[in-house]
């Protein structure tokens, strides 16, 4: 009997997904007011519209620009000004799903008020990139653009005959603070930087190439990411025009016998693949990651053997 009690339970919790009267067709729940997804049995209300209108002063942010605003609109004309989750299930009714934390916080005599803790509107407007400033940002490029960096990058690409290749991206922790602003740094000194690259192994001449041409820098790509953010985040806009575009540093040996292969099926070699590496923050180090040895290091990225991922509850790094 408790069996068939907590299947029916589940099913009701199931059914709470479902989208209209559809059979096929699920939608998780996220919470209009703060954007977060209502989980597993966590209780959830249907907001009417006419409570979101009560609350437009306190739900809206006149402060952002209106490319993060977009982000934060749903369909109807009336609440355009109101920061709210297009995500959010929307009935016919024009009620939309909210979490009891939110709703408890939009009464009556709380009008006037601050928003809820995690509004959107409290300073959680986080937004999306436009697809096409998105499809301009690559693994090398990303690191590069992003203004504190609280990790050091070292991709390593492995390949060979019959072989695709496999890239390998091992993060260093760094100190934060010390990065704020690297992006300019990088602008005045380009020769110095915390992205690097390395070959290591046997590749065919064309996996060579290609690796080569997934870690060049499209100089007007970058550009035109970075003057996207200039006039859309706030935490760019200071920043003189990148006159000297960051590069990464590519680390190889030159190409020989010992370590060329002659191509042997280029449907498979030219595939590339990713496993990313997240040393534990109390270990690593910049000459032997979380290793005891710099060989022992070398000898891992050689292989693609995975270090040993440690967490501890008394290590952290300061955001």
């Amino acid at each position: 009997m408790e069996t068939d009690e907590a299947m029916k339970r589940a099913l009701e919790y199931l059914l709470q997904t479902k989208v209209g009267t559809s059979e096929q067709y699920y939608q998780a729940s996220v919470c209009v007011i703060c954007d977060e997804f209502i989980i597993g049995t966590s209780p959830f209300v249907w907001l009417p519209k006419t409570k979101l209108l009560k609350h437009k002063t306190r739900l809206s942010n006149p402060d952002i620009c209106e490319s993060l605003r977009k982000c934060y609109q749903v369909d109807d004309d009336e609440l355009r000004d109101i920061l709210l989750s297009p995500r959010a299930k929307c009935t016919i009714n024009r009620e939309y799903s909210c979490c009891s934390s939110c709703n408890d916080a939009l009464r009556e005599s709380r009008v006037n008020n601050n928003p809820p803790k995690f509004a959107i509107a409290n300073g959680w407007a986080i937004g999306t990139l436009p697809e096409d400033i998105l499809m301009l940002i690559t693994e090398v490029t990303g690191p590069l653009l992003a203004i504190v960096r609280p990790f050091a990058y070292v991709m390593s690409y492995r390949g060979g005959a019959h072989k695709s290749i496999k890239g390998s991206i091992t993060f260093f922790s760094q100190d934060v603070e010390q990065n704020v602003g690297s992006l300019q740094f990088h602008s005045d000194a380009a020769n110095n930087s915390n992205v690097y690259v390395v070959l290591a192994g046997r590749f065919t001449p064309e996996q060579r190439n290609i690796v080569k041409q997934r870690c060049l820098l499209q100089i007007e790509n970058m550009k035109t990411v970075f003057n996207w953010l200039k006039e859309n985040n706030c935490h760019y806009a200071g920043m003189a025009n990148i006159d000297n575009c960051p590069k990464p540093q590519i680390v190889e040996d030159p190409p020989t016998q010992n370590n060329t292969d002659q191509s042997g099926n280029s449907n498979v070699e030219k595939f590339v693949q990713f496993q990313y590496w997240f040393p534990s923050l109390g270990e690593p180090n910049t000459n032997t990651c979380t290793f005891n040895s710099e060989e022992e290091f070398l000898r891992a990225v050689l292989t693609a053997k995975e270090p040993t991922l440690i967490y501890t509850n008394n290590k952290k790094i300061s955001r």
